[in-house]
């Protein structure tokens, strides 16, 4: 699975875990500079091994 995300830290758990128990291997996260707390609960799941963040601060990045 494969995800750009900025700024999603009210939802960024409830989505990971429900992708998770859907059975995916795998979820990278693009985060595009968030600025609330989105990376850092990204980081409670990391330790899973299951998920991967990738930071791409730039603007515009999705349409690349």
């Amino acid at each position: 699975m494969l995800a750009i995300a900025k700024n999603e830290s009210m939802v960024i758990k409830e989505w990971i875990g429900h992708y998770l128990w859907q059975g995916a291997a795998k979820i990278f996260i693009i985060d595009n500079g968030s600025i609330d707390s989105t990376v850092e609960q990204i980081a409670e799941f990391k330790n899973t091994g299951k998920v991967e963040v990738i930071s791409l601060p730039a603007r515009h990045k999705q349409r690349e």
